[in-house]
């Protein structure tokens, strides 16, 4: 049975290998460019805007999410890295909402930073007002 954290890690597997087959197509499909596909579709997908600040013993992360719910903001934290994935929604007229133009072609957008000290994931705490996404969890004791 596959957990939610599998679940989650797989899209995110899947949406870069899907752009990194793009760009592989749009070169013509020019062997040679593994790597540097991979590395740019990681980079389209992963995309950073995650601000880390220290509080004593807590690690608060904070990040802009425009246009979205809670419901549609999921959080995926490691010990030294945080996804956060923000679903874009379709209205009644079938567009896209949320996310503004930010997001064109995806279904969600994922944000992502590594940590420099590790966390305690199990100690989140997170928040949505205003657009502003705040996690906080609890450093890991060395």
């Amino acid at each position: 049975m596959e957990s939610e954290a599998d679940a989650f890690k797989l899209d995110i597997q899947q949406r870069i290998t899907d752009r990194a087959y793009q760009l592989f197509d749009a070169s013509g499909r020019r062997e040679g460019n593994d790597q540097a596909n991979w590395c740019q579709a990681e980079s389209e997908v992963l995309q950073r805007g995650i601000d880390v600040r220290e509080v004593g013993s807590w690690l608060a992360l904070c990040a802009t999410v425009p246009s979205v719910s809670a419901e549609d903001v999921q959080i995926y934290l490691e010990p030294s890295r945080v996804i956060v994935r923000a679903k874009v929604t379709k209205g009644p007229d079938g567009q896209q909402h949320g996310m503004d133009a930010w997001v064109s072609t995806q279904a969600a957008v994922f944000l992502t930073t590594d940590l420099a000290v590790e966390v305690e994931p199990v100690t989140a705490i997170a928040s949505l007002k205003n657009n502003q996404l705040t996690v906080s969890v609890k450093k890991r004791r060395p």
